[in-house]
Parts: C-alpha cells; structure tokens; sequence
C-alpha cells in the first residue's frame, strides 16, 4: 500500500475485513514505510481496530535488528484485545552484531553464494551494464549489491522475480561475474528456515521469489510472535487468578450463609420453633422431634 488507497497491491482492507471476521486476541499487519506519507489510511486502519475494541500501537522495524541479514524497514501496526502491545526489544541493533551476507550465506557457509556459479542466475553483459549505470546515476556510494560486509539491501518481490536484478546481484569471487541470488540464498536472507524448499512441481522460481519478497522475515515473526505469546500467557495468569479468586470468594460466600442460617435456625430454636423429623421449622411448641426423640436446645450466639 506504498501509494495509499489508490494501490491495486492493497491488501490492508483484506486485512481488517479478517481481523473483525475472526477477532483474534492479537493481530500484526506489515506494511511498506511509505504506507506512513498516507495518514489518510493509517488512521482508516487505527480507527477501525479501535472501534473494535483493540488497543492498537503503531512501530517502524528494521529487520536487521532483530538478527535478520537484511537492512529492510517495515511499519507494524499491532494490534490487541489484552492491552497496549509493545514492540519486542532490539537484539541486533548494534552495528557490530548484525548478521552480515557474508555471514549467512558467504565463504564458509553451506550456500557459498561468492563461488557458486550459475549461468541461470548469471546476469548478461547487457543488464550488468545498465546495474552500473543505475548505480551512477542513483548516486549509490557503494553498487547496489550484496556485500558480504553487511546485511543485505531489502529484499522485495519486483527485486528478486524481475530478471534483471539490478538492485539486488552477488559479484562472484572472480571479480567480474553477476549473478541474481539463488531462491535458497534468497530464502536465508530473509532468514527462512534452513529447511524450507520450492519444488518445482508446486510452485514456479517466479512465484517463489515473489512470495519471498513478500514475506515477513522469519526472525523478525519469531520477536514478535513472542511478545504477542508472552502478553497472552500474562493475560491467562491474571485470568486464572481472578477465577481462583472469585472460586474462594463463592465458597467464603457460602459457608458464610450457612453459618447465619444455621444460626437463625438455632435462633429460632430457642424463641420455641419447632423442627420435624422431616428437618422443617415450625412455630410454636419449643420442642425438636427427630425420631421420636425430644430435647431442647438454645441457640449459641
């Protein structure tokens, strides 16, 4: 939703239209920072929530804070029924602790992005021409490649599924040659499970980049989600021991009225009701029947 309402690409009234379906406790949308130049939406978004009854925050995030090798930024609006939801704290944020390319996908690693030459991924002499050149005319400091130095520009989907790759190519240890990253080092850089793969039989190459272009980083959900869990197991503890409490409460509360029952019972005993063999009170006569069997009591204040 870069360009606000009028943006074929967006999916924030889908969004909301799930979130007042299904009510979760918690609900966490993503979106490009742009979407905050269009305050028009924003608060079509922040509204809506509230009406619903949620409290809602809203936080800018870049993931290579969180341990992502990725310098992408992402607005979050967190939304939840619990209370205010915070955004998790910074693990990474330290220049020193971000996780690099080269540390996720460089020498050394399983994917050796620098040395595994592809001619399907290669760029043409063509499109590394027209890289440089957008590089120069953008005044890019440094080409717009992956550099094993430090975390990757943002991974997005027009960016890794268009062909040429401009913004978004690895330099081979040979010097000259470029390549589009593979759909497994795209994967990592997103911080994707090692696990996860892309048969050709369920999806295309194309349709793979897109979806993970598109995805939020796995490491960043992992902070996120975890904040959201531990807000709900907080919210379960108070629930449980206000239900222990109000539990306690009723047993007090009726042994209280038994007490005073039985104490109006003895009360009455004495002023000369009568109580029947069946348990009943009755006026008059002073005497207590069970079984045949007569005695008096007075009541025990």
């Amino acid at each position: 939703a870069g360009e606000g309402s009028a943006d074929p690409r967006d999916g924030v009234p889908a969004a909301l239209a799930a979130i007042l379906r299904l009510r979760p406790l918690v609900a966490e949308i993503e979106n490009v920072p742009d979407l905050a130049k269009h305050p028009e939406v924003l608060q079509r978004v922040v509204s809506t929530l509230e009406g619903a009854g949620y409290w809602v925050e809203k936080h800018m995030l870049t993931a290579s804070h969180f341990g992502v090798p990725q310098a992408r930024k992402r607005l979050f609006v967190l939304a939840s029924l619990l209370g205010p939801l915070h955004a998790p704290q910074t693990t990474t944020a330290a220049k020193h602790l971000q996780v690099t390319v080269g540390d996720a996908i460089g020498d050394g690693t399983d994917l050796d992005a620098f040395n595994a030459y592809n001619k399907d991924l290669e760029l043409s002499e063509d499109q590394a021409r027209r890289a440089l050149q957008l590089d120069v005319t953008s005044g890019c400091a440094r080409p717009r490649e992956l550099h094993a130095d430090q975390p990757a520009r943002t991974l997005t989907a027009s960016n890794l599924a268009n062909l040429h790759a401009l913004m978004l190519r690895i330099r081979m240890a040979d010097g000259t040659t470029l390549q589009r990253p593979s759909l497994a080092q795209a994967a990592r850089l997103q911080s994707l499970p090692k696990r996860w793969t892309f048969p050709e039989d369920v999806i295309s190459q194309r349709q793979a980049y897109i979806g993970i272009g598109n995805a939020v980083p796995t490491e960043l959900a992992r902070h996120l989600t975890a904040a959201a869990r531990e807000q709900v197991e907080r919210a379960r503890r108070v629930y449980r021991g206000a239900l222990q409490l109000v539990r306690t409460s009723e047993v007090r509360t009726t042994s209280i009225a038994a007490a005073l029952q039985a104490r109006r019972r003895c009360t009455f005993y004495s002023a000369g009701g009568e109580l029947s063999a069946g348990g009943e009170l009755s006026a008059g006569g002073g005497a207590i029947s069970r079984r045949g069997a007569s005695s008096r009591r007075r009541a025990i204040s």
